[in-house]
């Protein structure tokens, strides 16, 4: 999977949240209200253009304008990254790194329940 910049990322966040179809100005929108950027629309174009070049992003025109479809979910690119990051700090960092991230983010109950359950089913 071809790696994201910061800005093609927050651009891809976006449309994950729209959802499919979403329009650039729709997106130029949600990036503003979002993430605070000011982007001009021209900046936010290359952004799409080259997340379609790396095989992110689709779209199809409705008169003239361009609506755009995620070509790879959230949950495939969440776990490529959570792979990759594993792959780099090795498997035995991954208590470590996981303590790291619940700490720094804290975690609601569902969300510990869902990690325990997960532990649970682990077979050691």
């Amino acid at each position: 999977m071809t790696e994201l910049t910061k800005a093609e990322l927050i651009v891809m966040r976006c449309i994950w949240e729209l959802g499919d179809g979403a329009s650039k100005i729709e997106i130029e929108n949600q990036i503003e209200s979002r993430f605070h950027k000011g982007w001009r629309p021209t900046t936010v174009s290359t952004f799409l253009s080259h997340l379609r070049e790396k095989g992110y992003v689709d779209f199809t025109r409705k008169g003239r304008d361009c609506c755009y479809t995620s070509l790879i979910s959230e949950k495939v690119y969440q776990e490529a990254q959570m792979k990759e990051m594993f792959e780099f700090w090795g498997k035995r960092n991954v208590g470590t790194t996981l303590a790291s991230f619940f700490e720094e983010q804290g975690m609601d109950v569902e969300s510990a329940e869902k990690v325990k359950e997960m532990i649970d089913e682990l077979d050691f």
